[in-house]
């Protein structure tokens, strides 16, 4: 992996490459169970996503080991798109994948994510046939995701698996809140109406630790969620308050530890 002076790349490899087979494995499987990156061979082929979205994929990592393991489409486009902020982490990004003879099957795109994320879902789906989906891994800096990414990936039907990976709990459980949220706004008479149920609900399946920096209070989190219909059980199971909020949900307050990168700034900086 060649790396400018910008990019990102984290320290503790050991560990690194437990948070990256522990994130791989749940997207492809759901699963952490297992030891070593999945084969291809040793999955379910009608259960794997017909692309993977990274997004703040710094200099293309983990982009990268799905696109190892997925490889192109059948017709020969790339499988797994990285959208990162930095350019310079995306020019070393392209360069590691023609490197490790990867640039078939990946698509790095380099832009906010904010503006950049619809177009790249749209395009990623744009031959998906029949129960295919789409699978998104997140990996952003601490000042968490910016709404419009939160609104995208919340509304996309075809995004079925989300793997959120966080450097900061705070932001993470605040973005959660936005992810899990039913499609209608807070309101005090909030019903089941106006829901888009063909969107269902991304509900939070397994949440895993990573001890990235040993004797300090940082810890990595690698947190699941797969999107489920929305059904008769849903009005038990939702816990939000039904008093609406004195603002958006989108602009909810952020932890004070979380401002020093705006959320515009968005970049792999675990």
């Amino acid at each position: 992996f060649p790396l400018q002076p910008a990019s990102f790349f984290q320290t503790n490899v050991v560990m690194c490459k437990k948070l990256y087979t522990t994130a791989v494995r749940l997207a492809l499987t759901g699963s952490a169970d297992g030891d070593g990156m999945p084969a291809l061979k040793d999955l379910d082929s009608s259960k794997l996503p017909a692309a993977v979205v990274d997004v703040c994929s710094g200099v293309g990592t983990i982009t990268q080991v799905f696109a190892s393991i997925l490889g192109p489409k059948p017709d020969g486009k790339p499988r797994v798109y990285g959208l990162e902020l930095v350019a310079d982490a995306v020019e070393d990004a392209k360069a590691s994948a023609k490197a490790n003879k990867l640039d078939n099957a990946v698509k790095f795109i380099a832009g906010r994510a904010e503006e950049t994320i619809e177009d790249v879902i749209k395009e990623a789906c744009s031959d998906i046939q029949g129960d295919q989906k789409l699978t998104v891994i997140v990996d952003p800096p601490r000042s968490g995701l910016h709404p419009n990414v939160l609104r995208c990936l919340r509304q996309c039907s075809f995004i079925t698996r989300i793997v959120y990976v966080s450097c900061n709990p705070d932001t993470l459980s605040r973005d959660v809140v936005q992810l899990t949220r039913p499609e209608a706004d807070y309101t005090a008479a909030e019903s089941r109406e106006g829901m888009k149920e063909e969107s269902g609900i991304l509900v939070p399946k397994v949440i895993i630790p990573v001890d990235m920096f040993p004797h300090t209070y940082h810890c990595e989190a690698i947190l699941l969620l797969d999107r489920e219909p929305l059904d008769s059980s849903f009005d038990q199971s939702w816990s939000a308050s039904p008093t609406a909020p004195s603002s958006s949900p989108e602009e909810s307050s952020v932890p004070a530890d979380a401002t020093s990168n705006p959320p515009s700034t968005l970049s792999e900086t675990g």
